[in-house]
């Protein structure tokens, strides 16, 4: 079963544009790694310079493979230089989409 991961970073003021920026090239990075499915950057509308990253795995395996590589971890290091705030959502989480259904008329 797909494996997703969720982090929540919240930028210096001044760093927002750089921070997401960085994440922009460690999702473009992720999604060339094996096992990458899908990742989403969520832009709190509310919260200006809060971002929520979003990546689901074919396994635990493959995502602990990326983010563990010299690469990842660059990239990482480089977001961290401007967040005030990162939480993790504790491990992986077992991810099942829900798909559209047939529309009703109206």
């Amino acid at each position: 079963m797909p494996i997703a991961r969720l982090f929540v970073l919240k930028a210096h003021p001044e760093a927002a544009s750089t921070m997401e920026e960085t994440v922009d090239e460690l999702h473009r990075w992720l999604s060339q790694q094996p096992g990458f499915i899908v990742g989403w950057n969520l832009r709190s509308q509310a919260r200006p310079g809060e971002l929520v990253r979003m990546t689901v795995w074919e396994s635990e395996a493959d995502a602990d493979r990326a983010v563990c590589h010299d690469q990842c971890l660059a990239l990482r290091s480089r977001v961290l230089l401007h967040a005030s705030e990162i939480a993790t959502a504790g491990g992986g989480y077992e991810a099942e989409a829900t798909r559209p259904g047939p529309r009703r008329g109206g």
